[in-house]
């Protein structure tokens, strides 16, 4: 789901996306787009990916026409954009995240959020997402607790030693 100029946009996958009143949440139009899954904000452009075409591009709801970017190595799904970076997140068949920018230039290997769960190991996770060749770095719960106490006593002794003074 996307909101942009006032509306909200629902991707339907089998075949349509819906503009919805975000107050009343009435269908205010249903457009012909089938196979859409991620829908993305950049700037004040809707962009969607397309499952089956493998395709990461530009919709434009006043005409509903999809204009293709560029092309993914598997199934085109979740769509995300992170405007400080000016990187387009793309899922694809398998869990496999990618980053390209707008032009469609792979950025990096990506990340799989399912591949060490598969696997029964511990994972880094943002947001439930998993980055490739990173652990966790796990701190027991005693030895957190212990280092919040010692903290606490050191504030304690450095308070009652400046009201002494």
């Amino acid at each position: 789901m996307q909101f942009a100029g006032g509306k909200l946009y629902h991707a339907h996958w089998v075949d349509n996306i819906q503009q919805i009143n975000p107050v009343t949440g009435a269908v205010l139009a249903t457009f012909d787009q089938p196979q859409v899954v991620g829908m993305a904000l950049v700037g004040g452009t809707i962009w969607i990916t397309h499952w089956a075409n493998q395709q990461v591009g530009i919709w434009d709801p006043n005409t509903n026409i999809f204009t293709p970017v560029f092309n993914t190595p598997q199934l085109a799904g979740a769509l995300a954009y992170d405007p400080s970076a000016g990187i387009l997140w793309v899922g694809q068949l398998g869990g496999q995240i990618l980053p390209y920018d707008l032009l469609g230039n792979l950025l990096g290997p990506g990340f799989n959020p399912i591949a060490a769960l598969n696997l029964g190991v511990n994972i880094d996770t943002v947001d439930g997402l998993t980055f490739l060749g990173e652990g966790t770095q796990s701190v027991p719960e005693p030895e957190s607790l212990a280092l919040i106490g010692l903290g606490l006593v050191g504030l304690i002794g450095f308070r009652r030693r400046s009201v002494a003074t």
